[in-house]
């Protein structure tokens, strides 16, 4: 299955953002923010854009998939479940009742920054 790509909005971008841009093939690019001119101009002319959130993605940073009823991943005492269309559910341990965090994650450079928040990685 070929990886599904959306155009971000200016907001979504932070230092270290993954992204492609396109300058005759699309390439991978980490955000810095003296680009932020330049981004602007490019969101806006469809040369930008970044690949939803995946199993792939998931999985390089360690996460074990586990198909059990959704899509379902440990890591270090955390568990994550893909729910639907990248809404997900982080617990510390597995079974808990409470989620450590429960919402949308849109892309790997999102999914990235909060691991850093819960402190998984």
């Amino acid at each position: 299955m070929e990886p599904k790509y959306y155009t971000p909005t200016l907001n979504e971008f932070f230092d270290g953002f993954e992204y492609e841009s396109l300058d005759l093939v699309w390439n991978k690019t980490t955000f810095d923010f003296r680009d932020l001119e330049v981004i602007d101009d490019e969101i806006r002319e469809g040369k930008i854009r970044v690949k939803h959130l995946d199993r792939e993605d998931i999985e390089s940073f360690g996460f074990v998939y586990s198909n059990v009823n959704s899509e379902y991943y440990s890591l270090n005492g955390f568990d994550l479940t893909n729910l639907d269309n990248n809404y997900f559910n982080i617990y510390e341990d597995k079974g808990a009742d409470e989620y450590c965090f429960r919402g949308t994650i849109k892309n790997k450079s999102e999914l990235k920054k909060l691991m850093q928040m819960l402190n998984i990685i």
